[in-house]
């Protein structure tokens, strides 16, 4: 049967080697090892190794990065390859990225957004009890 991936090769094979440049152009210092997707991989005759980066419905877009440039720096290079990702990704498909590093960006902006909200209500709230007190 044809997966979604299959029926629009073209699309997200156009996503991957866009994002691979990208990334390749502002970030080559980053990487430890050449970018691996099913693609890219493809493009270079090596089919054999591409398949176990695709299935019926995902794919995986493997960067092998040096996280030793200090924290802040890998963030700023983590940040950039998922806003990079998003903006680039072809229409109706949902892109993400794993690993230690992209789980701390997503819980500090979980955080930032929780503290917000909390903020949105407890100071009203607060003012709200002062003002009833006087």
């Amino acid at each position: 049967a044809e997966g979604p991936l299959r029926a629009s090769h073209d699309a997200w094979c156009g996503f991957e080697r866009a994002l691979a440049a990208s990334i390749n152009r502002e970030h080559a210092s980053f990487l430890k090892a050449p970018l691996a997707s099913y693609c890219l991989l493809a493009d270079r005759n090596l089919t054999y190794l591409a398949a176990n980066f695709v299935g019926h419905d995902a794919a995986q877009f493997v960067i092998t990065y040096d996280a030793s440039k200090g924290q802040a720096a890998t963030s700023k290079f983590v940040a950039y390859v998922e806003d990079k990702a998003q903006s680039l990704k072809p229409h109706g498909y949902d892109v993400g990225a794993t690993g230690f590093d992209a789980f701390a960006r997503a819980s500090v902006e979980g955080e930032r957004k929780d503290l917000s909200a909390v903020d949105e209500v407890s100071v009203p709230l607060a003012l709200l009890v002062m003002a009833l007190t006087l």
